[in-house]
């Protein structure tokens, strides 16, 4: 299909604004907007350098939820009217978890910006912001496991966020609470405690109001906006609701907004004419168009092909141009590092030969040499007074220890002996058969510290005494049993006799096994503390080469503090300090920087694993 067709249309003159246009630069006015992290917006700016925010674009791109999320909420933070109609189930719950990860905190920000009157700049405004320009907004702090799901911090900042405030971190970090916080405070801005004081500031500043007519200006501005709330509104009714919301604007546009109003399905019925035209103009164009683009494509096809090939061509010229002459100038800089390191290396081999030479050289060698043996010697020390006072300990609770089995033994022949004195036996003088006695032990004075094992024990026993006496007890019942006229008697003794018979073999035996006992619990006790200050010492070495590769985890970084939690912070003199120490406590100690370092590390895990997911995170088509 081929043809001319010439076309004339006369277009008839604009219109001059309505209202009064002196008056717009001397009052506060809007001049931009902006959303960031909010629903599937990444970072939007909205400019609005004419005080109106026109939106357009195709349906389901988020032109009402972004008016939603702005206007009026950010006049009275009600986030239970947020929804533009009935049908729509817009919340702040909805606009953070549309977009957000599945599971995890995201951080979003909204925010309106106004310009001060002409002569009156705003106040704190930072470097590099527009004179005069003050935004405020709410950052939204979301988390699907706390209630209410999303919490509003609101904000005042001069200039305009994302240029003179940033919202987030390094790497595209999200910003912590009081990260934001110390970044609006450092460009001259507030963070409300409350939403109230946000709404009295507002109202104040920009509307030289109290926060109650604020609140009823957004609740008008809702009415106006929402088409159910206006079904039954007639044009005068319409006219005095926007002269009370709206008590700035001109006459003549409070009635021609009355009479749009009033003759909206006129309107309609034109707009639906003008769609239809618009279709057959769209047809006709379609066609016209479609034999110009076969004819074009080819020559531009060939057109691009050779546009490509040149420009490739043409960088790759000027890569390696660029490439000869950065090798030519690393040349000559090489050669003459290349001379200077050699003059810089023959001066230095001259200072280590003449300082090798030095007497005061060959001194300091010595005096290091006798620093190290004083420190050896000193270590040598230290770690055999531990074992001399380990040892003493050791040797007083073994002393008690058979003192007690001692006394126990004792305490059972001086019953038996008093059963068989109740049988009609002569009375025994235990003293001279079985008893211990104190005795004075050396100690051992080091430097100004003593090792004191405490009192020994002196043990006399007499075992022929013994026998004779287990003997005489034995005959005397024998006696007894063998007499007839007494066998009533003997039998009523012989159960005490033979009592006291096996109480002696008893106290006989545990005698015995007590001093044996003794001598094999002494000889595993010290194996048991040789193997145990072994296996600490090789502990703490182990740890003292683990200490310096991982710095981040014995509390010496700040990359992941604790909430709540005080990190105690230990470096290679405190394993060296546990060298001497006692194996229990150098097993607490080091369980205690154990389960610091899992804490550490789990937080740094968490954070990078976060980190991670926000960088792999795909972009967000906008």
């Amino acid at each position: 299909m081929s043809g001319i067709f010439d076309l004339d249309f006369t277009l008839p003159p604009a219109p001059a604004p309505s209202g009064n246009t002196g008056r717009f630069g001397g009052r506060w006015r809007l001049v931009g907007a902006g959303l960031s992290n909010v629903w599937r917006y990444g970072d939007l700016e909205l400019p609005a350098a004419s005080g109106r925010l026109l939106l357009r674009g195709p349906n389901g791109t988020g032109k009402t939820t972004a008016l939603e999320a702005l206007w009026p909420y950010l006049l009275d933070l009600n986030g239970a009217k947020l929804a533009a109609g009935k049908a729509r189930p817009t919340t702040l719950k909805l606009l953070m978890s549309e977009g957000a990860p599945a599971k995890g905190r995201r951080y979003g920000y909204l925010w309106l910006t106004f310009a001060a009157p002409a002569g009156e700049p705003a106040p704190n405004t930072p470097d590099g912001a527009a004179d005069g320009v003050v935004s405020f907004g709410v950052r939204l702090q979301y988390s699907p496991s706390s209630t209410p799901a999303v919490r509003v911090v609101p904000f005042t900042v001069p200039g305009r966020p994302l240029k003179d405030l940033a919202l987030r971190g390094p790497h595209n970090s999200a910003l912590e609470h009081e990260e934001f916080s110390d970044g609006v405070e450092a460009v001259g801005g507030r963070v409300f405690a409350e939403p109230e004081d946000y709404i009295e500031e507002l109202a104040a500043r920009i509307w030289s109001t109290t926060s109650g007519e604020l609140r009823l200006l957004a609740s008008r501005l809702r009415e106006v906006r929402n088409p159910t709330l206006l079904g039954d509104v007639s044009p005068a009714a319409a006219a005095d609701a926007l002269r009370q919301s709206l008590p700035g604007v001109a006459e003549d546009v409070l009635t021609a907004t009355a009479e749009a109003l009033a003759e909206s399905d006129t309107t309609r019925e034109a707009f639906e004419r003008d769609e239809r035209a618009a279709t057959l103009l769209e047809e006709f164009a379609r066609v016209w168009t479609g034999h110009a683009v076969d004819v074009t494509r080819t020559a531009h096809t060939a057109a691009r092909h050779a546009h490509d090939d040149a420009s490739t061509r043409k960088r790759r010229v000027q890569q390696c141009t660029g490439l000869l002459e950065s090798a030519k100038a690393e040349a000559d800089q090489a050669a003459g590092d290349v001379q200077r390191l050699d003059n810089a290396h023959q001066k230095a081999q001259a200072a280590v030969r003449a300082i090798e030479t030095s007497d005061a050289y060959r001194s300091h060698g010595h005096v290091m040499d006798l620093r190290k043996r004083l420190r050896a010697e000193q270590r040598a020390a230290s770690s055999s007074y531990d074992s001399l006072h380990t040892a003493a300990q050791q040797a007083r609770t073994q002393t008690k220890t058979g003192r007690d089995a001692l006394d126990d033994a004792i305490g059972d022949i001086e019953d038996t002996l008093a059963d068989a004195e109740a049988a009609g036996s002569p009375p025994v003088a235990l003293e001279t058969l079985l008893a211990h006695h104190p005795r004075a032990r050396v100690t051992r004075p080091v430097a100004d510290r003593i090792a004191d094992p405490g009192p020994g024990i002196t043990l006399t026993y007499d075992r022929e005494g013994l026998d004779q006496l287990a003997t005489t007890l034995r005959t005397r019942a024998q006696e007894h049993r063998s007499t007839a006229d007494r066998a009533t008697l003997v039998l009523r003794d012989h159960g005490p006799v033979a009592a006291a018979e096996k109480t002696a073999e008893t106290a006989h035996r545990t005698a015995a096994g007590a001093e044996s006992a003794y001598d094999e619990a002494s000889q595993a006790h010290d194996r048991a503390t040789a193997a145990a200050r072994s296996a600490a010492r090789q502990a703490l070495a182990e740890l003292t080469r683990w200490a310096p590769e991982h710095p981040a985890l014995r509390g010496l970084h700040d990359e992941a503090p604790l909430a709540g939690d005080e990190l105690t912070v230990w470096d290679t003199d405190d394993v060296e300090a546990l060298i001497h120490a006692e194996p229990a406590a150098v097993r607490d100690q080091l369980n205690t920087w154990a389960d610091q370092a899992l804490r550490i590390g789990e937080t740094l895990a968490a954070s990078h694993e976060s980190a991670a997911q926000q960088h792999l995170e795909p972009p967000r088509v906008r």
